[in-house]
């Protein structure tokens, strides 16, 4: 066990209480007090000092951030931690500009931890930044946090907001995109274009964003009457691997698919590719549209037609919610704010001319 703040006060020779004022400059304690705490702790290299402010007052003045990095394979077999075969976290880094602007305004720090996984293998240990107290409260960005690990963390009364997801199934502050209103406009506008039958690539059946995105597109269907086909729908794990595995298989069952809607712009990168390798064009043959509006769609050859998620804008409503839970002194009903998205047109859909 490390140096504690009982034995920096045992060797200076004053109370527990002494050693935290010291600590967090209290103008209570004498020079010569002061003086002999401060030589005791570089003696004793007593750390962190962030941990000792939080215990006597409850205030780090950081925030944390936390996000997990899915991958397609086992995390020790990747090359890389970013490749064809790893989630592109285009999400948490945009949604990070907005959460950092508000906490840089309201003088606070923002600590980062990643964890790199399978999808479906949730996180069971307790983050270090909150087992240490060295933040106030916590960010969970991302829509693969279970519902297991947010229990746990409760447990250490640390406010928190869900930061893209929701669980219906348990209350929790949270700020989200309309995903099944986004995933609505996507089909609604390629039905509109003229397809009826149209390939969906969503994201894992365990994730909220997944459910919701699959409720958009069935409403579309149920809305211009056309009849649902499960042949018509794989899933990926938001990498563009998966994206490429699903399109291949959507592309063998289906001879006659024109246009796609893939449930993230990561996923698009492997669809692509599957439709490249089999002599077909986008959108002259197949119409692709995605969900995000990340920089990979401004990218995509040609550019890619997705439904935008106003990420700034859900970070900084995260960041204003996450103080608003942190000044109160005892939590309310659970908060749910959505945000809607937009249709964003650029080259990769084309109105279809005939249907095959």
């Amino acid at each position: 066990m490390g140096i504690t703040i009982n034995d920096v006060a045992k060797r200076a020779g004053v109370s527990k209480s002494t050693v935290s004022l010291v600590i967090n400059n209290r103008p209570s304690v004498s020079a010569d007090t002061k003086e002999a705490v401060v030589k005791v702790i570089k003696e004793l290299n007593y750390k962190p000092l962030k941990a000792a402010q939080a215990i006597t007052t409850k205030k780090t003045k950081n925030i944390g951030f936390m996000e997990i990095v899915a991958t397609h394979e086992n995390p020790e077999k990747l090359a890389t931690k970013y490749g064809f075969s790893t989630m592109i976290p285009t999400f948490a880094y945009d949604v990070a500009r907005g959460i950092e602007e508000e906490t840089q305004k309201r003088g606070y720090g923002l600590l980062f931890t990643t964890y790199y996984g399978r999808l479906r293998a949730s996180v069971r240990a307790v983050p270090p930044m909150i087992k240490h107290y060295w933040v106030d409260g916590l960010l969970l960005v991302g829509g693969t946090f279970s519902e297991s690990f947010i229990k746990m963390l409760k447990k250490w009364k640390i406010p928190l907001i869900l930061v893209g997801s929701h669980l219906p199934s348990y209350s929790a502050d949270c700020v989200f995109a309309d995903y099944s209103g986004g995933a609505f406009q996507a089909f609604e506008y390629l039905i509109n274009l003229g397809y009826s039958k149209i390939a969906f690539i969503n994201g894992p059946s365990t994730t909220q964003t997944s459910f919701d995105k699959m409720q958009g597109y069935l409403s579309a269907l149920q809305k211009h009457g056309i009849k649902f086909d499960e042949k018509l729908v794989e899933a990926g794990d938001f990498s563009a691997q998966s994206g490429y595995e699903a399109m291949h298989k959507l592309l063998k069952k289906n001879k006659d698919i024109r246009a796609v809607f893939v449930g993230f712009d990561g996923m698009a990168i492997g669809a692509k590719k599957a439709i490249v390798e089999k002599g077909l064009r986008i959108p002259e043959d197949i119409s692709i549209i995605s969900f995000e509006d990340s920089w990979i769609a401004t990218h995509f050859d040609p550019p890619l037609t997705t439904i935008k998620i106003f990420k700034y804008e859900i970070g900084l409503a995260a960041a204003n919610m996450l103080f608003d839970l942190m000044s109160i002194q005892k939590a309310g009903k659970p908060k749910k704010v959505v945000i809607p998205t937009e249709l964003v047109i650029r080259d990769s859909c084309r109105k279809m001319e005939r249907e095959v």
